[in-house]
């Protein structure tokens, strides 16, 4: 439920109220939705400049397929990435879905 089980973290974030859902273990996340500004054809992403989802990139099983979901004004030529390990697998914009994978 939207209104009770979120809460507002210290980021300004809404996450799950930790008393109220089940934690999972981040070798069970089969997928993991994954926010950005602007993406490239190859998974290339720009965030919100807080890392905090590089950094969860980084923890996420081999197996976890990273999605994220844009309009297609957000896909761009190409974004220089310093490391290739923050990119998305798929990507499904408003006109096509981009597979990496």
């Amino acid at each position: 439920n939207y209104e009770n089980d979120l809460v507002t973290s210290a980021n300004d974030i809404l996450e799950p109220d930790i008393e109220k859902c089940k934690k999972i273990s981040l070798e069970d996340v089969d997928i993991a939705i994954i926010p950005g500004l602007a993406f490239d054809d190859k998974g290339g992403r720009i965030g919100f400049g807080n890392n905090f989802y590089n950094k969860l990139i980084t923890k996420l099983p081999e197996t976890c397929r990273k999605v994220s979901i844009a309009y297609e004004e957000q896909i761009v030529d190409q974004i220089q990435m310093e490391s290739r390990k923050f990119t998305v697998d798929i990507i499904i914009t408003d006109k096509r879905i981009i597979y990496k994978i």
